[in-house]
C-alpha cells in the first residue's frame, strides 16, 4: 500500500536517485516501505502535457506519463518508460502501476476515470 508521506533528510539521497531533483525541507512522495517502491511526482511542462512521475522498481529508474482524461476526452492513458533490464518485468510493473492508481497516487492530477491502458517504451538511455 502507498503512503503519501515528506522525505526525510536521512532519505535524500535516495530521493535524488530517483527524481533527479534535490531534496529540499517539505518534499514528499509516495511510499511502499515493504516492496521499497517510491513514486515521485516530477510535475509538467505545459497544460497540454502529461504529469510526469518517477518511480523506482528493482533500483531502476521508471518514467510514468500520466495524461489527464480533459486532454483526451477519454479514459486515462498511463505510459510507462522503462531500462532494457526491466523489459521482462512489465506485467509487475503494469499491476504496480494499476495499484497506484487505484489508491490515488494520481488523484488531483486526473479525474480517476477508469484506466485505459498502460503502455510501455522500452529505452535504453533509462539505464543508470
Amino acid at each position: 500500500m502507498f503512503v503519501y508521506e515528506k522525505v526525510s533528510e536521512i532519505d535524500k539521497d535516495l530521493y535524488y536517485k530517483i527524481s533527479k531533483d534535490l531534496w529540499h525541507e517539505g518534499t514528499s512522495w509516495y511510499v511502499d516501505k515493504e516492496r521499497e517502491l517510491y513514486i515521485i511526482c516530477i510535475g509538467r511542462f505545459g497544460w497540454s502535457d502529461p504529469y510526469f512521475f518517477m518511480m523506482n522498481y528493482k533500483d531502476k529508474r521508471i518514467k510514468i506519463q500520466v495524461w489527464e482524461r480533459r486532454l483526451k476526452k477519454e479514459p486515462e492513458d498511463i505510459w510507462v518508460d522503462i531500462p532494457n533490464s526491466l523489459s521482462n518485468d512489465t506485467e509487475d510493473i503494469s499491476r504496480i502501476v494499476h495499484e497506484a492508481y487505484a489508491e490515488n497516487v494520481f488523484d488531483g492530477i486526473t479525474e480517476m476515470a477508469e484506466l485505459k491502458e498502460i503502455k510501455f517504451a522500452i529505452r535504453d538511455y533509462m539505464e543508470d
